[in-house]
């Protein structure tokens, strides 16, 4: 018995020193600390256009890439997970904007996009509904989730898909309204693949 407890303690402090050694990895998964990042920046930006840090050519262009780099990042986790070439990508778009609003001498400011610049085209969210429902179809087919997780999941979409209705049939949705929507759909998807930091619950 006492060997079998000293060969697991080995094991653990093995374990424990591999992890010290290997680089620390980012998680692929949507809503670690991208939108931190892409929230953050934009602060910064705000911040120095009141500031007069940033002469008015320079912010438009920051900005532009900004919301660039938003439209890239929301169409990157619309599928529910973000792969690790994505979140590369992504982040060194924005290490690349951050530089040019902190070191504008060393990094000139410049678009980090190639074709003439467009307005971030916003998923509606009937089609992150749409999606979101096909996700759980086939997290149901292909057994990642429990026949009780699916129940659960599928309770908040019918739940968000009523509380959407509700809404439009009384009035045209304000901001708040639409961001209360979305900050749903992505609590409900988080739960769809990352059951792990965001347990299976209901919203309502």
């Amino acid at each position: 018995m006492k060997r079998y407890l000293v060969a697991a303690v080995q094991v653990i402090l093995l374990i424990s020193l591999v992890a010290c050694l290997e680089p620390a990895k980012r998680p692929f998964y949507e809503g670690i600390d991208l939108q931190s990042r892409i929230d953050n920046q934009q602060r910064r930006i705000d911040e120095d256009i009141s500031l007069g840090e940033l002469a008015r050519p320079e912010a438009e262009i920051v900005q532009e890439n900004l919301n660039w780099i938003k439209q890239e990042y929301a169409r990157a986790k619309y599928d529910g997970r973000i792969s690790g070439e994505e979140w590369n990508r992504i982040e060194q778009y924005l290490d690349q904007n951050s530089k040019m609003i902190t070191e504008k001498k060393d990094n000139p400011v410049k678009r980090l996009f190639s074709s003439p610049y467009q307005p971030p085209q916003v998923i509606s969210i009937q089609d992150r509904i749409s999606n979101q429902q096909q996700r759980i179809d086939r997290g149901i087919a292909t057994g990642e989730l429990t026949l009780r997780e699916a129940e659960i999941i599928q309770g908040n979409l019918t739940w968000i898909k009523g509380e959407y209705a509700k809404m439009k049939a009384e009035k045209s949705l304000t901001d708040l309204e639409l961001k209360q929507i979305g900050d749903m759909l992505e609590q409900n998807s988080n739960m769809i693949y990352n059951k792990k930091h965001n347990p299976v619950r209901s919203l309502y």
